[in-house]
C-alpha cells in the first residue's frame, strides 16, 4: 500500500533535503528514522510519525554521534542506539536519553521481545559476550561467549519461531557464522563454519539462508533439515515470499 510520507523537513536555512538515506522503520510503518542530506549544510537525522506527520530532529535528542539507531518495536516513540560503545535509549516525548549497561557494546539488534548486544570483555582479547536485555533496558542476561573482535564489528540478525528466538552472528573477518536458539529455558549454540556471507532469515523465521563459498544453503529451523545448491558469483540474497528467494549475480 502506497502512502505519502510527510513533506521534506527543512534545515536552519529553510532548505528542503536533496535526498534521504539510512532509512529505518518500525514493523507497523508508523515511524521512520531518516537521514536528510541538504545541499548547503550537514545532514540531519529525523524521527517521523507517518500517522500524523510529526517531524522531530533526532540528533538533538540522541546526539549526532549515535549509531545503529533502532525504533523500539513496542513503542515507536523510543529509539535505541550506540554512543561510544554505550547502549542508550532516547525518548521522543521527554527529549532525554538514558545509558544502559556497560560501555563496551559493538553490535545491536532488537526484536519484539528483547534487545541483543555483543559486548567486549576486558581485555577485549578475552572475547565477546552475547547479551540479552529487556526492552526497558533491564534484565541483563549473558547468553554465550564468542571469539574476540578482530576488525569490523560482528553483524547480528534475530528471528522468532514457535516461541524461540534465533540469533545469527556473523564474523566479517573470516565469514564465520554462529546460530543461537533460545527458548527461554535453555540455550543451544552451533557454528556453521567459515567463508559464509549474505545470511538472512525469511519473514516467518523458519528458514535461514546463506552462501558458503559458492553454494547456496538453507536450514529449515522448524524441522532441522538442510538444503544446498551450487550457485556461483551471487552478490545479493533477498527473501521474496515465505518460500521463494531472489538471488542477484555479478553478470
Amino acid at each position: 500500500q502506497l502512502k505519502k510520507s510527510p513533506d521534506s523537513p527543512l534545515n536552519a536555512s529553510f532548505k528542503p533535503a536533496s535526498k534521504f538515506s539510512e532509512n529505518t522503520t518500525n514493523d507497523e510503518g508508523s515511524a521512520i528514522i531518516t537521514k536528510a542530506v541538504y545541499p548547503d549544510s550537514k545532514p540531519i537525522r529525523f524521527w517521523i510519525n507517518t500517522v500524523n506527520g510529526t517531524v522531530i530532529n533526532l540528533d538533538d535528542i540522541i546526539g549526532e554521534d549515535a549509531s545503529s539507531l533502532i525504533i523500539n518495536p513496542r513503542n515507536n516513540r523510543e529509539i535505541f542506539g550506540l554512543k561510544g560503545g554505550q547502549l542508550v535509549r532516547a525518548d521522543i516525548d521527554s527529549r532525554q536519553n538514558i545509558k544502559i549497561g556497560p560501555a563496551n557494546v559493538t553490535s545491536l539488534v532488537i526484536n519484539k521481545g528483547f534487545i541483543y548486544t555483543l559486548e567486549n570483555l576486558t581485555p577485549a582479547t578475552n572475547g565477546q559476550f552475547l547479551v540479552r536485555y529487556d526492552l526497558n533496558g533491564g534484565g541483563r542476561y549473558v547468553l554465550a561467549q564468542y571469539p574476540p573482535l578482530s576488525k569490523s564489528p560482528w553483524s547480528i540478525k534475530v528471528s522468532k519461531l514457535n516461541g524461540s528466538d534465533y540469533i545469527a552472528l556473523g564474523d566479517p573477518s573470516n565469514g564465520a557464522l554462529y546460530v543461537i536458539k533460545n527458548d527461554g529455558q535453555k540455550i543451544l549454540s552451533s557454528s556453521l563454519g567459515e567463508n559464509i556471507r549474505l545470511y538472512l532469515f525469511n519473514s516467518t523465521g523458519r528458514f535461514l539462508s546463506y552462501y558458503q563459498a559458492d553454494t547456496f544453503k538453507t536450514i529449515d529451523l522448524e524441522y532441522v533439515e538442510r538444503f544446498s545448491k551450487v550457485n556461483e558469483k551471487v552478490t545479493n540474497l533477498t527473501w521474496f515470499t515465505d518460500y521463494q528467494v531472489i538471488v542477484s549475480k555479478a553478470d
